[in-house]
């Protein structure tokens, strides 16, 4: 305990700055929410970051000085990304109601998974072999687009013995599509009439990193927030035996111990489910007493701010520059990878919703076919 409160203390200014920026943002949210669905407080408090990085404040404040000032800030930065929304997932659990997410949500998750997930990486299989990219970098795009973004290919990295610099800009490649989800998925949802429902579905099943995920799923309403968090811890959980698919399709017969699954277990989504339970146990216990109600409503409160926070401090990490150099044959690459995950999956949830079901894994069935038939092709030629 001592040891965490030393390491928050010790980034107590950036976490305040961050926490300042969403404050901000939830402030400018709820004006804007009274005119368009189409602004709201998360893309705010990325904007807001990317704002004081990039401007003038960001050399005033030390986020783009010396090496040392900038480590700093950007360690104290990370510390919300990674801690903060760790934290906020967990109380997230608190959110759920036991018939939010019901039996029917989880098989609707999983057979989209189940189609969409392969698809996505023998789409970025195929472009990074037409770009001229490694194995390797293939490997990065793909599980950072079907996974969790930077954690995924962070985890991967030393499974595959990937470079620094293609982890790098892999992160930076796959990234570019959350912030194209953060614009682009709630206009997209309102053009389809796409319900909150199934748009908080789609926000978890085809959104790279987390944070950005649930930033999506608010953009829909509360309840679709906590089915996008539900949905995407599913994939979270998925790391894991990829990981051992992984180590076992590209090991080289060495550290098998560190490749174990166990290792990369998501502990924060057992505080999650910890905090599920309880809801459902305390439903079933208060219900409506007013001590439950009030302290489900501070926790609300409790979880968008810390959201707000997080998305502050990814705006931070932004570097218009770093955008614009990153290796465009990776942003290529991961961009088909990512459109075609949020393609399918939003076209398969548009169907099952007006059509049934199969109607949706007909869809579903066709691409992920078309998609493997046109990899065959493409390496039966370059055999040939």
């Amino acid at each position: 305990m001592g040891a965490n409160l030393s390491l928050i203390s010790s980034r107590l200014p950036e976490i305040l700055l961050a926490f300042f920026l969403g404050y901000l943002a939830l402030v400018a949210g709820e004006q804007a929410q009274e005119k368009t669905r189409l602004v709201s407080d998360v893309v705010i408090a990325i904007l807001l970051g990317v704002l004081i990085l990039n401007a003038p404040t960001g050399r005033l404040l030390g986020l783009t000085q010396d090496d040392e000032t900038q480590n700093r800030w950007q360690s104290g930065i990370a510390f919300t990304d990674k801690r903060l929304l760790r934290l906020a997932i967990i109380l997230m659990g608190f959110k759920v109601q036991a018939e939010l997410f019901n039996a029917k949500d989880a098989l609707v998750v999983l057979s989209v998974l189940l189609i969409a997930l392969p698809t996505a990486f023998l789409l970025i299989g195929f472009a990074a072999r037409r770009l001229g990219l490694t194995q390797g970098m293939g490997d990065l795009l793909g599980i950072g687009t079907m996974i969790c973004g930077a954690s995924a290919i962070n985890a991967l990295s030393p499974v595959i013995k990937a470079e620094k610099r293609d982890q790098g800009i892999a992160i930076s490649a796959v990234f570019l599509f959350s912030i194209f989800a953060l614009l682009a998925f709630a206009p997209l949802a309102n053009a389809i009439d796409l319900s909150p429902e199934y748009s908080g579905l789609w926000a978890g099943l085809a959104v790279n990193d987390l944070s950005s995920s649930v930033a999506v799923g608010s953009q829909f309403g509360d309840d679709a927030e906590i089915l996008a968090a539900a949905a995407k811890s599913v994939r979270i959980l998925l790391l894991g035996p990829l990981l051992i698919l992984f180590s076992m399709a590209r090991s080289t017969g060495e550290n098998a111990e560190q490749n174990r699954w166990f290792h990369h277990l998501p502990l924060f989504i057992v505080g999650y489910l910890l905090c599920f339970g309880l809801r459902v146990a305390g439903d079933a216990h208060f219900g409506d007493q007013t001590g439950w109600v009030n302290f489900l409503d501070w926790n609300s409160d409790v979880v968008k701010m810390l959201i707000l926070t997080v998305c502050a401090g990814i705006g931070m990490q932004i570097r218009i520059q770093t955008l614009v150099s990153v290796g465009w044959r990776a942003a290529l690459a991961g961009g088909l990878g990512s459109l075609g995950l949020a393609g399918l999956s939003v076209g398969m949830l548009f169907c099952l919703e007006n059509h049934g079901w199969a109607s949706a894994l007909g869809v579903g069935a066709t691409a992920l076919l078309g998609t493997y038939l046109l990899t065959r092709i493409q390496s039966d030629r370059q055999a040939a």
